[in-house]
């Protein structure tokens, strides 16, 4: 189980709907929640902002900020940034190389 928490800690409900956003090429973070919070689901022609207990993955191709996203809207309309959530679904970089037995480089 993973609790989802604001940024102070409180617990916050697990969204009730979740949807693919198209996928962008904006430069900023805060772009990118700009962008999916207008329309959060790239399967359908128009905007659809993205709503209440709502989450929307969403995959950058941009190099400055590149990966997977996942956002999460609480029970408030629109971004908050205390209490929505922007998650990168990165992976570690999992192609290190052991030059010696005491040193890892990657």
């Amino acid at each position: 189980k993973i609790d989802l928490l604001t940024q102070a800690g409180n617990a916050t409900s697990a969204p009730s709907n979740f949807s693919r956003a198209a996928n962008s090429t904006v430069t900023t973070l805060q772009n990118l929640i700009n962008q999916v919070f207008t329309d959060a689901n790239g399967a359908i022609t128009g905007n659809q902002g993205l709503a209440v207990n709502s989450a929307a993955l969403v995959q950058v191709t941009t190099s400055a900020i590149a990966g997977t996203y996942l956002v999460i809207n609480d029970s408030t309309a629109g971004f908050q940034s205390s209490n929505d959530l922007l998650i990168n679904m990165a992976l570690p970089n999992l192609s290190c190389k052991i030059k010696e037995k005491t040193d890892n480089y990657c």
